[in-house]
């Protein structure tokens, strides 16, 4: 939606507006125009999905892996960059842990479009293989692997990182399809078998896309 109260500088900040009081009555802010984040509109304009993703789903040209939806409580994992994290791990070798993210993109903003910039904060850690993640953002006009177009990765660390990128070019042929972004986070390094099993592990702490317009 686009009314409300807005901050001036809402691209510096880590979520949109709360409601709160005025005079005694409440107003309600809205999500900034053009800033998607999940404290608003959680599964219903903007969609989370867990758990982990093999490298043939990654090569398939369908950005529908992985395909489990976060629940409510999961949703309120991801509202903020304040170290509550969505967790997950692998179940099956040769899968990477995984986040997917759908953001449904007025139609109001689809009339000229500048930039496309993403940021997610969290952690990719491997049991004993390489660390870190990647992001990713999906080329619908591709027309073969690779379907994601990477656009920032740091696999020297298991702890927190911030990874951000964005497009700025050929966005209403290749990043937007029927209004929908698509945007992938995975770890590393697939879940693999030796003495153990040696899992893959991706936490999401908070994700938010932005839209310049032209």
């Amino acid at each position: 939606t686009t009314i409300g109260n807005y901050w001036t500088d809402w691209d510096d900040n880590s979520g949109a507006p709360g409601n709160y009081s005025i005079d005694g009555g409440t107003a309600k802010d809205y999500e900034p125009r053009g800033l998607f984040v999940f404290s608003v509109g959680a599964g219903t304009d903007k969609w989370a999905f867990r758990w982990q993703i093999n490298q043939t789903e990654f090569d398939s040209g369908s950005p529908v892996y992985p395909g489990t939806e976060f629940t409510d409580a999961q949703y309120a994992n991801i509202t903020e960059d304040d170290d509550v994290r969505q967790d997950d791990q692998t179940s099956t070798d040769g899968y990477y842990a995984a986040h997917r993210f759908n953001f449904s993109i007025n139609s109001s903003l689809t009339s000229g479009i500048d930039k496309i910039n993403v940021t997610w904060i969290g952690k990719g850690d491997h049991d004993t293989s390489t660390d870190g993640a990647k992001l990713y953002i999906f080329n619908f006009s591709a027309t073969a692997a690779p379907y994601y177009k990477e656009l920032d990765s740091d696999t020297t660390t298991y702890e927190e990182i911030t990874l951000t990128g964005g497009v700025t070019s050929n966005i209403f042929t290749d990043y937007i399809n029927g209004n929908n972004v698509t945007i992938l986070v995975n770890q590393t390094s697939a879940q693999t078998t030796g003495f153990v099993i040696e899992y893959s592990h991706i936490w999401t702490d908070y994700i938010k896309l932005v839209i310049t317009p032209e």
